[in-house]
């Protein structure tokens, strides 16, 4: 069972189902992040959203308030809810079920706390007053716990808690790192580059130079790599940070031993001496120990994301990166093993080489909680330089368009026949088609009609290689309010959809 209790869990939100008045026995008890499966987290936030509302609680007020929220088919759906009701015979216990549940939550940020305070305590260079400080820290919260009757609940207006807090995201990579926040990056093992494009990222936020066109904040980096030493030198060199003093690295082979918990307390610790700003896992499932059917468990997940949220918790910005599965998928839903790695983040990535004749080509597509995430970048790995550039996105997919027109006449081809080998949509293709009509990278035989459509083929003298060429900028960013702004209000950057 360890330090959760998903059966406790289950047991009070099945109760509340079938009592629903009790909820204020417990409402003042458990908070949302008291439950270790975050489905529960969310089933139970739903319960008290209607609560708030003084609404009725059942499954059918529930279900719709968990689809208001996009969270139903997370949380496993109308099944799931009935599985909750009918997994307790009696709302009789609902109160010890809720301690258990408690008491847990509290032991797990106890287990925390003590871990921090283990690595400082065995690093000589941290001052013996800041030991003794989270000693008494740790000491207060063994001996003054806070109890059901004695917690007290403050409820803050929006205008209380926008003044309360500075509300503005504090950006490590803009659009893709926030301190607080955790990204997950997702990608076909050894094709996508991950432990590239991740490198060539901390390179950025430890000069202080622009990634990708997005702003950073200098700083240094803490990474935890499962490459060998031999090979990950090498992709130190490649990145142009071998002898960097500001990214203090920890390999696995070197972490033998010691429990995942404890690995990332003490990056934290080393955080908080060198000043920081983000923490980069490489890969999550290496690091945290899981491994084969443990992987599609959604308790294990939650397990593993517990350290990460603590690294979080504790200013850093986090980005871990993950497998992709076989099959692929949305960004969001194509990292392998369960989709509770995902819940469990602020953004999620896709990275994935670009179809065509380009190796050094890559697609970045994003979902996020905030509105600077960028939905899609594109750009290429200047093999001279080991820098990013951003791509020309309408020029790259002319240049894949014309990889499909046939080269002559006599095999030329029609709109939705070239819409099928390219894999888009026809009027995407017909706006390509009509810009390179116009360049004369492409000729056009038919009349256009019914029975004689139009088709397309390349002249014989451009038939040998990829035509036009596509521009690449180099990445200086744009102040925002100068950056056009998609109708969704977010601001795009390399190409849109």
């Amino acid at each position: 069972m360890g330090l959760q209790d998903p059966e406790a869990e289950a047991a009070v939100l099945g109760s509340l189902l079938l009592d629903p008045a009790r909820i204020d026995q417990v409402s003042g008890q458990l908070q949302t992040e008291d439950f270790g499966l975050p489905a529960h987290g969310r089933i139970y936030a739903a319960m008290l959203g209607i609560q708030a509302r003084a609404g009725a609680i059942d499954s059918i007020t529930l279900a719709a308030e968990l689809e208001r929220r996009g969270e139903l088919k997370s949380i496993g759906g109308r099944p799931r809810l009935a599985q909750l009701q009918e997994g307790v015979p009696t709302a009789r216990n609902l109160e010890h079920y809720a301690e258990i549940v408690h008491d847990l939550a509290a032991r797990r940020r106890l287990a925390t706390q003590l871990d921090c305070l283990a690595v400082a305590a065995n690093d000589p260079s941290t001052p013996l007053a800041d030991i003794e400080r989270r000693a008494r820290e740790v000491s207060d919260a063994v001996t003054s716990p806070i109890g059901p009757s004695e917690r007290k609940l403050r409820f803050l207006t929006a205008l209380e808690l926008a003044a309360e807090a500075d509300s503005k995201v504090e950006w490590v990579v803009r659009g893709l790192a926030a301190r607080g926040g955790i990204t997950e990056l997702a990608g076909p093992p050894k094709t996508s580059g991950k432990t590239t494009f991740c490198l060539r990222l901390a390179r950025s936020v430890i000069e202080g130079h622009p990634f990708l066109g997005l702003e950073t904040r200098k700083g240094p980096v803490v990474y935890l790599t499962e490459e060998r030493r031999p090979s990950f030198l090498a992709a130190l060199g490649r990145a142009g940070l071998a002898g960097n003093r500001d990214l203090h690295v920890l390999t696995f082979s070197r972490s033998h031993g010691i429990a995942w918990p404890q690995v990332v307390a003490a990056a934290i610790a080393l955080a908080e001496k060198v000043g920081a700003c983000l923490l980069v896992v490489d890969t999550l499932h290496r690091w945290a120990g899981i491994s084969g059917d443990s992987e599609n468990e959604s308790g294990a997940a939650v397990v593993a994301m517990q350290p990460l949220h603590a690294a979080a918790a504790a200013g850093l910005a986090v980005i871990a990166d993950r497998h992709e599965r076989k099959s692929g998928g949305e960004v969001g839903q194509a990292a392998r093993g369960s989709s509770a790695y995902t819940g469990e983040v602020d953004i999620a990535g896709s990275l994935r080489r670009w179809p065509g004749g380009r190796p050094n080509l890559r697609e970045l597509q994003m979902v996020g909680r905030f509105d600077d995430v960028p939905e899609r970048l594109l750009f290429e790995l200047d093999s001279l330089s080991g820098t990013y550039r951003l791509a020309d996105g309408a020029e790259v997919e002319r240049e894949r368009l014309l990889g499909v027109i046939p080269g002559s006449e006599a095999e030329a081809a029609t709109e939705p026949e070239i819409s099928q080998r390219l894999g888009r949509t026809r009027a995407t293709v017909r706006d390509h088609l009509s810009a390179l009509l116009e360049a004369g990278a492409i000729h056009r035989a038919g009349g256009g009609k019914r029975g004689d459509p139009y088709r397309y083929w390349r002249p014989q003298k451009l038939s040998d290689g990829p035509i036009g060429k596509v521009t690449a900028s180099e990445t200086q960013p744009l102040p925002l309010a100068a950056q056009p702004v998609q109708p969704n209000g977010k601001h795009p950057v390399g190409v849109s959809r």
